[in-house]
């Protein structure tokens, strides 16, 4: 079927330069792979100039195009139609001296509007692949973060225990030591010593 298609004056559009396609010339082929969703994916056309004004967002160059017959039609009535092929047949009229010069102005404007939309929807898909992998880091560092929060956990609770341990018997200690210090001060040290060296004296080697 025979549609039609906007460009700019190279023969490009901001979607054919992001598809990595050449540009519009008489005789050149675009083909597209993927699914066939107008709006969304596959390669456009529309039946009337006036109705491929609408979407000519990179320019006001027309060009006569060739789809397949198994194009899905968008719209009703049909707007457009997104297939899996566009050959060029026919082109290019550039068709500012055609339209009302307001239109034409409101057209460059919304061209303008267009490539700063496709800008700051680049810049919010870099933006969000950063978060994602700012995200991706955090949730590791809060995974390695988990793990050592349980290594001090075990090692706290470790600890704990030894210090309960070492509190118990330096009360044992404690205890003794009082207990010890209590029978020393009751103790009859003169007698002891006198005792003791008695002891030491009658151990005490005779003369040869």
């Amino acid at each position: 079927m025979i549609t039609c298609w906007f460009s700019n004056h190279g023969g490009n559009t901001a979607h054919s330069l992001a598809a990595g396609l050449p540009p519009a010339a008489v005789g050149v082929v675009h083909a597209h792979s993927g699914p066939l969703v107008p709006c969304e994916s596959g390669l456009h056309g529309s039946p009337l100039p006036s109705q491929a004004l609408k979407f000519a967002t990179a320019g006001l160059h027309l060009w006569r195009v060739e789809m397949p017959g198994d194009a899905v039609p968008h719209g009703t009535p049909v707007d457009k139609y997104c297939g899996s092929s566009r050959r060029f047949v026919a082109g290019t009229v550039d068709c500012r001296p055609l339209l009302p010069e307001e239109l034409v102005a409101a057209r460059a404007r919304y061209s303008e509007a267009w490539a700063g939309l496709a800008e700051a929807g680049a810049g919010l898909a870099e933006a969000g692949a950063g978060l994602a992998e700012a995200g991706a880091a955090f949730d590791d560092a809060r995974a390695a973060y988990s793990e050592a929060w349980a290594g001090v956990a075990e090692a706290g609770a470790a600890f704990d225990d030894a210090w309960a341990a070492y509190s118990n018997a330096r009360a044992r200690f404690d205890e003794a030591g009082a207990a010890f210090d209590e029978a020393l001060a009751g103790f009859d040290k003169a007698a002891f010593d006198n005792a003791a060296m008695a002891a030491l004296d009658g151990m005490e080697e005779e003369p040869k």
